[in-house]
């Protein structure tokens, strides 16, 4: 077992309640999630679930990412386990709304360092506590929301000032080549 499942297994281990789990194909994860008795409910969302062979529609669930708040409650959920490149497109509004969904823990894993640093200056805005891991070539980020405080004034701010920090990187980009 290579060390990433490791750190996942140990962060596993820890869950308690109800889980959120986005992008996870890993059938060893997810004998995990099944074999943790302490997870009372699991959302599967965006999952490749096999079942004899065929891939079993009827047994995950299919939710846009950007309906995420809408669909489940503020803070009713204990801790959320994401793959990174699945939501990776929507992250504009996908931490502000992982931090109103759950009350403990989120682990991003199929991390680079870019991303890495990124996600961690996006979690400081909301006073998170995060803890990393560096495994073989890429790393996990483990963020603790217990005592993350969101507005609706300071989600506007901070989504006014990052989209004009990525329409600035754009036009840099544009300029340079």
């Amino acid at each position: 077992m290579n060390t990433k499942k490791n750190a996942i297994t140990t962060w596993l281990e820890q869950v308690e309640g109800r889980l959120i789990a986005i992008g996870i194909e890993e059938d060893s994860i997810l004998e995990m999630i099944e074999e943790n008795n302490r997870i009372t409910s699991c959302d599967l969302l965006h999952s490749t679930l096999l079942c004899e062979g065929k891939v079993d529609e009827n047994v995950g669930k299919f939710l846009p990412i950007r309906r995420l708040r809408r669909y489940f409650k503020k803070k009713k959920h204990d801790a959320m386990l994401v793959n990174y490149t699945h939501v990776s497109p929507y992250m504009k509004t996908f931490i502000r709304d992982s931090i109103d969904i759950t009350k403990k823990t989120i682990c991003f894993y199929h991390l680079d360092e870019d991303t890495l640093t990124f996600l961690k200056k996006r979690y400081h805005h909301y006073h998170a506590s995060l803890k990393e891991w560096k495994e073989q070539n890429e790393f996990i980020l483990e963020v603790d929301v217990t005592k993350a405080k969101t507005h609706m004034l300071q989600n506007w701010f901070y989504f006014i000032i990052d989209t004009i920090h990525n329409g600035i990187e754009l036009l840099s980009d544009f300029l340079v080549n």
